[in-house]
């Protein structure tokens, strides 16, 4: 990675990633939510690991669900097909979050990570993935290409603009499939605000947090009380 120097003598590391690296990194290996909301993690797992050949670990974790305290499910987590020791890496994730690592092993070992949960409740069905783009274009492009890779905004689909609030950058909408509806919102911001606070340094305006949220039910109607933000 590239140090540069700051006045008084401080260093800031920078993401020497490009933009098309990490879109590549991201899109080949993204899985698709509407593909998967309906199927337990354990056959997403499996298919992922097995048919696909990504680097992949299942989290047996408890999943906290904002919107549908009854709600129960896994988490899958997806690292850079070179990082050979997943659990490690995972151990310093957990531990620490993202301030475990330097700027290089940031990009060695999260360029192209995703998590998705699969869970379902009371309410319905729930499936949430969470991502970085160590080097994104731009907070609004990211936002609006993950919408399109994933169909959410295609046909039988309606879109609200983008707007902000207190939690970032919001996108949302519903999609209609066959005879069920999924109501999605997607939420950014820079990686360094979802941080803040507990990650010292100075992380590049290129790296955003995107985390989506696909379900069966309509977010609109969950109490406002346990809403949840990114």
């Amino acid at each position: 990675f590239v140090t540069n120097f700051l006045a008084g003598g401080e260093e800031e590391e920078v993401i020497t990633l490009t933009p098309e690296q990490t879109r590549s990194a991201l899109d080949a290996q993204m899985p698709k939510i509407l593909d998967n909301i309906s199927k337990s993690p354990d056959q997403a797992f499996s298919e992922f690991k097995d048919e696909s050949g990504w680097n992949v670990v299942l989290d047996d974790r408890a999943i906290p669900n904002n919107f549908d305290g009854t709600a129960a499910g896994k988490q899958i987590i997806h690292l850079d097909p070179s990082v050979t020791d997943t659990e490690a890496a995972l151990k310093g994730y957990y531990e620490s979050e993202f301030s475990a690592y330097t700027i290089d092993e940031l990009q060695t070992n999260f360029n192209g990570f995703w998590q998705l949960s699969i869970q379902s409740g009371d309410a319905g069905l729930y499936s949430e993935v969470v991502y970085i783009n160590l080097a994104a274009s731009s907070l609004d492009n990211e936002i609006e290409h993950f919408a399109s890779s994933q169909g959410l905004n295609g046909e039988n689909s309606r879109v609200e603009p983008l707007f902000e609030d207190n939690r970032g950058t919001v996108y949302q909408g519903s999609i209609t499939v066959g005879e069920q509806t999924y109501f999605w919102q997607i939420l950014g911001c820079e990686l360094s605000a979802k941080y803040k606070g507990t990650d010292e340094r100075q992380l590049p305006d290129t790296a955003v947090y995107i985390k989506c949220r696909v379900a069966t039910y309509d977010f609109d109607n969950i109490e406002e009380s346990i809403v949840g933000s990114l």
